[in-house]
């Protein structure tokens, strides 16, 4: 589930786990497994690229319901050899939207940002203190 222009795109090294609420789990569990069937039936990344693209377009995938919400909280995660562990935190998915409406990526604001492509879908990041086990989070 890596963003197309992600480097680890496809990176079988990926642990992700994560938690969806109620909403995220009926607008965003679609499009992972609408990903996963693409890559299993081994489409490149353009072909699976476009394949969402027009699975958005049609329709076919739904957009991002309110409230929508994924909680990444495991010390287990693993972003590839990019990025290698991540901290806790928290992502807020919404329709494609003007992420500076939302105070998100600019200088000193604790809201990162990504704009997914060909997904219609706008993502905001949020670090969190604690580990999903209670534990403290690297401060660093």
């Amino acid at each position: 589930m890596a963003p197309f222009d992600d480097p680890e795109f496809l990176n079988p090294d990926q642990r992700l786990p994560l938690c969806l609420n109620p909403p995220a789990a009926r607008s965003h569990l679609p499009l992972t497994f609408k990903m996963t069937a693409l890559a299993l039936a081994g489409l490149s990344g353009t072909q699976m690229f476009d394949g969402i693209k027009a699975a958005f377009d049609k329709k076919e995938l739904p957009m991002p319901e309110a409230g929508s919400v994924c909680y990444m909280m495991s010390k287990q995660q693993y972003f590839g050899r990019k990025y290698g562990n991540a901290d806790p935190h928290l992502m807020f998915w919404v329709p494609k939207t003007d992420d500076t409406f939302w105070g998100a990526g600019l200088p000193g604001s604790p809201v990162y940002v990504h704009q997914y492509s060909p997904e219609p879908i706008t993502e905001f990041i949020i670090s969190v203190a604690k580990w999903s086990d209670g534990t403290d989070a690297p401060t660093d």
